[in-house]
């Protein structure tokens, strides 16, 4: 990946909150070790954090991905501080909103009496539908689903509770935040995270199991379909045109080669 002096690059700063800053950003006690992190930009403030290249641009991807399938996303940019490269989101918390994680707010999968070493073989699991069609918002669902998609579309293996935020307003309708995190996608070899690990919705990479869920919940075949027909390489130069930023062969070769193995799967499920 090439930097040049066009390139979108915001200089990093670390910065000292004050308690008027940390109370107009709604930041819930319980994620408060974020405000270690925080930068302001252009008068907005955006949480940084430390990212390889690699890592760069999966995070880049997912959000731009996320974008073509109407999820709604963070908008990543770049930072830099002492020669190391970060991602920079925007706090997203609002006033008049509660925060939860969706294991908090609606509970666990059970796996049954599958085993430790058969989950981490499966990667996805077919769990019963219980906990989703727990889920009274529509719109809440379109969203699990529509990541649920953009997961596999990605070989995404770290979709953990952490990073699947509810947000609930005065009246108990609950929607995902703003979704971030897409690092740990298009695992590189050796990556040791077996298990796609999302406290949503359990799934096996098998015909059969792809076909069930997809039969249940039939607008998930939409956000598939969408999905495959993007091509990586396009993606990837609409993403250097807007950041003005380059990759180089190896890692456009690497994209390439993984998105075709992520569409194997996602060809289960259309064909």
């Amino acid at each position: 990946m090439k930097f040049n002096e066009n390139s979108k690059i915001i200089p990093l700063k670390k910065l000292e909150l004050s308690d008027e800053e940390i109370r107009s950003l709604y930041i819930p006690k319980k994620y408060d070790s974020i405000k270690e992190s925080i930068t302001c930009y252009q008068k907005e403030y955006y949480y940084y954090k430390s990212v390889t290249a690699n890592l760069l641009i999966n995070e880049l991807l997912g959000s731009y991905l996320a974008k073509k399938v109407g999820l709604d996303t963070v908008d990543y940019k770049i930072g830099e501080m002492q020669n190391q490269i970060y991602v920079l989101s925007k706090i997203f918390y609002e006033p008049n909103y509660s925060y939860s994680d969706f294991r908090s707010y609606y509970g666990e999968i059970q796996f049954l009496d599958l085993s430790f070493y058969q989950t981490l073989m499966s990667f996805f699991y077919l769990s019963e539908f219980e906990l989703l069609n727990k889920i009274k918002s529509s719109e809440l669902l379109k969203s699990i689903l529509k990541l649920t998609a953009l997961d596999l579309k990605m070989g995404q293996f770290d979709r953990h509770n952490k990073n699947l935020l509810l947000k609930i307003n005065q009246n108990n309708d609950v929607n995902l935040v703003s979704q971030f995190d897409y690092g740990g996608s298009y695992p590189i070899k050796g990556t040791p995270y077996l298990i796609y690990d999302n406290p949503a919705i359990i799934l096996r990479k098998n015909k059969k199991s792809l076909l069930a869920f997809s039969e249940s919940f039939p607008e998930f075949v939409d956000y598939v379909s969408l999905l495959y027909h993007i091509p990586i390489d396009d993606a990837m130069k609409d993403i250097e045109n807007e950041k003005l930023i380059e990759f180089d062969s190896e890692e456009m070769y690497f994209y390439q080669k993984q998105d075709i193995e992520n569409n194997k799967i996602l060809r289960k499920i259309l064909y």
